[in-house]
């Protein structure tokens, strides 16, 4: 069998999730070949997508366009430009497609490269609607039209034999919404590679570095950017209450009690172990009932454990209050003592290997694995 990955545009976890998919099966390998069909919109794109270790991964670009219905032509049109250069038989292929929208297109032209729909796997990363809604600042018709789009992609969705999503109420949800099967939605949450571990030696390295006592502790707030939903001014509040705060984001904060720090992917698995416990908040929305942050992965596969409102449902299924987490509904009932506690109790170790278990590469990959083999007996 064949994986072939399909990915439109470069997204800001594209480098931790999907190129760790591929890496994976190509150094273990299963299929022949391990394909990436990169939809670029801009030179810079590309380049960025060159700088990253692909080593065995065959690539393969084609010009996307943004989500508007009248460029949906164009992208269908070099979608399957690019398809018929890498084969003209399909038949022995398995296609991931990372996102609803890049699946509403290849649909569109799959009968003429006669392939089942059973050859396809649909993963939906979040509820693309609700977020345009509740989070874009782009003018009304601009956000309609994406709306427009969206939709259809979405009512597409229930024709779909094969959709990944990330979370239990994710699948319930479009289990409900659109009366999809319930044996055609898998779940695969975000994942991590194995650099991603509860690590002694690199705790005592960057504590030392950000001259940190021993007994002091350390709330970590991890976030790829400063979107909304990532409420990183919640970090003052925490900071203000007298909490030493690790900010691992772009945004830079001046606070007496705040370490800003935006290091490079690789590195954040050491300030994670130099960390005593993470931090994440949410708004009260589908947007982040049905995610799963990778943060989250990230967090417990290096024995983290997490202070959280509820918001996020992955995290109540996954952690237990008091033990490996502490819910709390307002910020002004975080309670250091019960933080504190918690901290002396976990084991970092045992819980590591939990995230791992949850999360981790060899786990999700073989997750994904087992849905290949199902629809290609």
């Amino acid at each position: 069998m064949k994986l072939v990955y399909i990915n439109n545009s470069k997204s800001s976890v594209f480098d931790s999730q999907v190129l760790a998919l591929l890496k994976y099966y190509q150094e273990n390998p299963f299929f022949e070949k391990v394909i990436l069909i990169f939809g670029y919109q801009n030179q810079q794109e590309i380049e960025w997508l060159r700088k990253k270790d692909t080593t065995g991964i065959i690539i393969y670009f084609y010009r996307s366009y943004p989500n508007y219905p009248f460029l949906n032509y164009l992208i269908q049109r070099n979608l399957f430009r690019i398809l018929r250069t890498v084969s003209t038989n399909f038949s022995d292929y398995f296609f991931h497609i990372r996102g609803e929208m890049t699946s509403f297109h290849f649909k569109k032209i799959i009968a003429k490269l006669d392939i089942d729909p059973k050859q396809l796997l649909t993963d939906v990363r979040g509820v693309s609607i609700e977020e345009l809604k509740e989070y874009s600042t782009a003018n009304s018709i601009i956000k309609w039209f994406k709306l427009y789009n969206y939709e259809r992609a979405f009512k597409s969705l229930k024709n779909e034999i094969n959709i990944s999503v990330v979370s239990n109420y994710f699948r319930s949800y479009l289990i409900s919404a659109l009366k999809v099967p319930s044996e055609s939605i898998f779940v695969n949450s975000c994942l991590v590679d194995g650099n991603f571990v509860y690590n002694l030696s690199a705790r005592k390295i960057i504590r030392n570095e950000l001259k940190l006592e021993d007994s002091e502790i350390l709330m970590i707030f991890a976030s790829g950017g400063t979107a909304a939903w990532q409420n990183n001014d919640i970090i003052i509040k925490l900071a203000n209450a007298g909490i030493k705060v690790l900010n691992l984001s772009r945004l830079e904060i001046k606070n007496k009690n705040v370490i800003t720090r935006f290091v490079p992917y690789s590195e954040v698995p050491k300030y994670l172990s130099a960390a005593d416990i993470s931090f994440i908040w949410r708004d009260k929305s589908l947007v982040n009932k049905v995610a799963s942050p990778v943060k989250i992965s990230e967090y417990m596969a290096c024995g983290l454990p997490i202070v959280h409102n509820g918001t996020v449902d992955l995290i109540n299924t996954v952690t237990t209050d008091g033990k490996d987490a502490l819910l709390i509904n307002d910020i002004n009932d975080l309670d250091i003592t019960k933080v504190r506690d918690i901290i002396l109790n976990i084991d970092r170790v045992k819980l590591s290997k939990k995230g791992q278990s949850l999360f981790g590469i060899s786990s999700i990959a073989e997750s994904y694995k087992k849905i290949y083999l199902q629809e290609s007996k």
